[in-house]
């Protein structure tokens, strides 16, 4: 028995919209496990940031500490935090700061701040991409009133309705403990990097 024109159209027709169906259900169901382990990643980053000791575990370099100040920093603006996770992330950044970086902010202040700028960043449609701290061999070291200093340029890269990179040159000093703390950080330019 043959078959006609219009009942072999037909059967092609059900082949190609069934196979598009099955396309789009295999594409959505790849992006949900996608997101879903995205979401847990970041969730465990946060929980390693709060869980971590850093009076016992300290970075020992100011690479080092920078490096650990951008995790920190990273798990504000790549997650939806609540307040008490907020104030637990915050008590881990402030140990990194330096004692005189500590009394100029007070813990109050500093978390107002942030939560105006987490909602900024927010309703601005901001995400953080990535950041990156310049290699061992650029930091600057010196001494001054018996005390030592280091400096070292982080580059981190926002995007919003375009793609923005800025950077930021931190100043670090030793404490009492020989443990490189951060003093301040300013704005740089990227000609400043092979300085």
């Amino acid at each position: 028995m043959a078959v006609s024109k219009k009942e072999r159209r037909n059967k092609w027709l059900i082949v190609v919209i069934g196979t598009i169906i099955l396309v789009a259900l295999y594409i959505f169901l790849v992006n949900r496990d996608t997101k879903k382990a995205e979401q847990e990643d970041l969730a465990e980053q946060v929980q390693n940031v709060i869980g971590t000791d850093l009076e016992i575990d300290y970075p020992s370099t100011p690479r080092e500490v920078i490096i650990k100040y951008n995790e920190i920093i990273a798990c504000y603006y790549e997650n939806k935090l609540d307040d008490d996770t907020i104030k637990k992330i915050m008590a881990q950044q402030r140990v990194l700061f330096d004692q005189e970086l500590l009394e100029q902010n007070p813990i109050d202040s500093q978390l107002k701040d942030l939560k105006e700028e987490l909602l900024d960043y927010q309703k601005n449609n901001r995400k953080f991409i990535t950041s990156a701290v310049a290699k061992s061999s650029s930091v600057t070291y010196w001494s001054k009133d018996d005390r030592d200093y280091a400096s070292i340029i982080a580059t981190y890269t926002l995007k919003d309705s375009e793609v923005t990179k800025t950077y930021e040159r931190y100043i670090l000093r030793k404490d009492d403990q020989e443990k490189w703390r951060i003093l301040g950080w300013q704005m740089t330019s990227p000609t400043d990097l092979d300085k």
